[in-house]
């Protein structure tokens, strides 16, 4: 899901940067306050790391939306820009609390159903059979992992256009997607 690109351009690194901050939108706390047309590409650099971001579609809002972390490392023959596009960290964050809470405490509730039943116990009602709680959270985890590759793949439009962004802007061609 990951992968690492990497840029080449013939460009001296100083150019690269100021060409970068030019043709791009500076990134920040104001992009969420006003409307930007699909596709403008935004850029923070700080050092030698940069992160650029594609604005999706108009009124639609995708929690996975891909932005492109990298480091600009200037060469003999020009300068590089590795990175890797990610999500937002929370996003990260909030989606492995979710899935953890749900394996926790569905699957515990599960298994705990389940011996009760195994133990002879009295039958649980049907509400709390082990096997709708097992189809539940089994449900709920493909439901979830769905969700998770609706949005990655929502965010596609976003990753080519930065992709377009850094070959135009710093006159790159992409070497190696490992």
């Amino acid at each position: 899901m990951f992968k690492t690109f990497r840029f080449l351009s013939s460009l001296p690194y100083e150019e690269c940067v100021a060409r970068l901050s030019q043709s791009a939108e500076r990134d920040g706390i104001a992009r969420h306050l006003r409307s930007h047309d699909p596709g403008t590409v935004f850029c923070s650099i700080s050092g030698h790391s940069v992160r650029l971001f594609a604005s999706g579609t108009r009124f639609v809002s995708n929690p996975f939306e891909p932005r492109f972390d990298g480091v600009l490392q200037g060469t003999d023959s020009g300068t590089i820009l590795q990175g890797r596009f990610t999500v937002s960290p929370l996003v990260v964050l909030f989606t492995c609390i979710w899935f953890g809470g749900l394996v926790l405490f569905g699957g515990l509730a599960a298994l705990i159903g389940l011996a009760q039943y195994v133990a002879g116990d009295e039958l649980p009602p049907a509400e709390a059979s082990p096997l709708l709680m097992f189809g539940t959270l089994i449900a709920m985890l493909g439901i979830g992992a769905t969700l998770v590759a609706f949005g990655w793949k929502m965010g596609r439009p976003q990753r080519v256009r930065v992709q377009k962004f850094i070959e135009e802007t710093m006159s790159a061609r992409r070497l190696t997607n490992r």
